[in-house]
């Protein structure tokens, strides 16, 4: 059963992932419920309220799970003393706190089930509202009933509740009676809507009014299963996608930053390159002007009269000076015209060596656009990653429907390589309950020899089994007993038919819970490998995990891990397992199911423990 406060309860056939710690109410919930049992489910008025009744050793136990607005569930005693809740919270009309009686939410309207068409006609019959809204205000049923009612009655939606008569009334009271009899009466037609294949309600008969496609289910809690999953899976994905996507949108806006640096330092190492090789051409032209310029001072003139004679040389265009664009004296530099191009040279440099300081500084910016373009790759791929794995998520299914259990699969089984079922319990419980319920006369029961070994059953069904079977049946009794958590290799193990175990002490003696009774002559299987397989098995359209002895899980299936006795703590093994049975799987749907598997599932096909992965 899965219970969501505000929202959902029914029993659910996906497999959703088990939190790591149970919460404190989980916890609370374990300890006043445990072991109880569901005697009763009510609905408190036509309020969106479930009452689950259980009665056990602690006592009567109400779970009171309210399911409109942000929702609740709260445990109450056999005096309506709250016990546990989900959501403890003071609000101005009602407390929900441990220690004080449960009080339910005031009525916030007429109920449809008891209300006369006066009462309603009296209620409605001021309003300047449209007819739904006043129904929605005056009534304790949801919208979607008013409108299918209305609907039914030929009732416009948006007519003002003031303008409906009596006669109108009456028949909206006499519609929506008739619809919620139909559910009571459980004349359903259970059914999801669909727009642009969005599930967008659920609903448990036909509604007229609700337009979309529509997609029938055999039941309602299967109807129900299926819309509130979807939505859950929805969910989960967009909280997965969520983070990665704002990850990638950052590295876009870094990738955006880098593309305009790497711009930016190409065209600044493209234009030292050409000022460099511009220089490189005009050397000796360049060399003279700085002497000319040099011999001016030197000879005593001052720098206005220098400036005067450049001005001069340009006027009659007059080669080296002509080519002098401006004198910063300070400086100690001049700055030349060549082409579109204007370059600055030391007065006490050679312009050989201004050509080899453009060429310096073009070589320094080149690597730093080697650095940038490194990382505008390393920012692309990580890009890249992160888009493969929002494909991964989109395409990945957040929930796993999961076949429907057998009777025995509440106890250790497998399947022989040929078609035999073994069953093996847990604990004491489950080995007194095989031995009791399901052990019938030419059944083949095995124990290993020492003591600490589940109940394994070999359920004949009419046949012999074979050799074969009871070998496989003996090697995972052994790996699933005390031998195992020894890290033994091997150990012994018996076998007699069913008829010769008894749960019945001879008179006299007692017999301990777990215990059983064996009479005449046992066959002994020596030497009995202590080695078992996990696996992964598709099954039509669903998978699940297998496991047993190994010959019996190749028979089954290609992707399986085997395991021995090690050191390795079960729950580093659990993860061990999952994670190589993901290796090997080959199709992307079969990973994607591994994956989403809890680490528990994979826990609880272990041996006792620990052990280690046979590579």
């Amino acid at each position: 059963m899965l219970i969501e406060a505000g929202r959902r309860i029914n029993v659910t056939s996906y497999s959703y992932q088990i939190p790591k710690k149970p919460t404190q109410f989980a916890m609370a919930l374990r300890k006043y419920l445990r072991g109880s049992k569901l005697e009763n489910i009510r609905q408190h008025d036509f309020d969106r309220i479930v009452i689950l009744s259980f009665k056990g050793k602690e006592g009567l136990y109400e779970l009171h799970i309210e399911l409109f607005g942000e929702g609740n569930i709260i445990l109450v005693d056999g005096e309506g003393i709250i016990k546990h809740a989900l959501k403890q919270k003071k609000m101005k009309d009602r407390t929900i706190a441990r220690g004080i009686k449960l009080e339910y939410p005031p009525k916030r309207g007429l109920d449809p089930l008891t209300t006369t068409p006066n009462q309603l006609h009296e209620a409605i019959k001021n309003e300047k509202t449209s007819l739904v809204a006043a129904l929605v205000k005056h009534l304790n049923a949801p919208k979607e009933l008013i409108e299918e009612t209305l609907h039914q009655c030929k009732i416009p939606i948006d007519v003002k509740a003031c303008d409906i008569p009596s006669d109108k009334a009456e028949e909206i009271v006499n519609v929506m009676k008739k619809i919620i009899g139909q559910v009571k009466d459980g004349s359903l037609n259970p059914n999801i809507v669909y727009l642009d294949e969005d599930p967008i309600t659920v609903l448990p008969i036909d509604f007229q009014s609700i337009k979309g496609e529509k997609r029938y289910y055999q039941s309602f809690n299967q109807a129900v299963d299926d819309f509130f999953s979807r939505i859950f899976a929805s969910e989960v994905k967009k909280a997965m996608l969520s983070p990665v996507q704002e990850e990638i949108d950052k590295l876009r806006a870094t990738l955006k930053q880098q593309q305009r640096r790497i711009e930016e330092l190409e065209q600044e190492a493209s234009c030292n390159y050409a000022l460099g090789h511009l220089v490189l051409n005009n050397l000796s032209l360049l060399d003279e002007a700085l002497f000319r310029i040099v011999a001016m001072r030197k000879s005593g003139l001052t720098w206005e009269q220098v400036l005067s004679e450049v001005e001069k040389a340009k006027a009659r265009n007059e080669l080296p000076l002509s080519i002098v664009e401006k004198i910063h004296p300070r400086e100690g530099t001049l700055a030349v015209k060549l082409g579109d191009h204007e370059v600055r040279l030391s007065l006490s440099s050679r312009a050989s060596e201004v050509a080899q300081q453009f060429f310096q500084r073009a070589k320094e910016l080149s690597k730093k656009l080697e650095g940038a373009k490194t990382a505008l790759k390393k920012t692309e791929e990580k890009i890249k990653e992160l888009e493969e794995q929002v494909k991964t998520i989109r395409q990945e299914e957040a929930l796993y429907k999961l076949p429907k259990k057998e009777w025995y699969e509440k106890f250790r089984w497998f399947k022989t390589s040929d078609g035999f079922l073994v069953i093996a319990g847990r604990d004491t419980s489950q080995n007194e309950a095989i031995v009791r319920k399901h052990l019938s006369p030419n059944d083949i029961f095995l124990h290993t020899v020492a003591p600490g070994g589940p109940v394994t059953v070999i359920k004949a069904n009419g046949r012999q089994p074979s050799r074969k079977a009871i070998e496989e049946a003996a090697q995972f009794a052994a790996s699933y007993s005390k031998a195992w958590s020894s890290r033994c290799a091997a150990t012994e193990v018996f076998w007699v038919l069913g008829n010769q175990v008894s749960l019945s002490p001879p008179s006299g003696e007692y017999l301990p819970k777990g215990s059983f009774m064996i009479y005449g002559e046992k066959n002994l299987v020596k030497g009995v490998e202590l080695k078992t397989a996990i696996g992964i098995l598709r099954d039509g359209e669903f998978c699940k995990i297998v496991y047993g002895p190994p010959s019996a899980i190749k028979a089954q299936t290609k992707i399986f891990v085997e395991l021995l006795p090690g050191d390795m703590p079960s729950n580093e093994l659990a993860k061990a397992v999952k994670e190589a049975l993901m290796r090997k799987a080959e199709e992307e749907s079969l990973k994607r199911f591994i994956r989403s598997l809890p680490i528990e599932y994979f826990q609880q096909a272990l041996p006792p423990k620990s052990g280690r992965i046979i590579e």
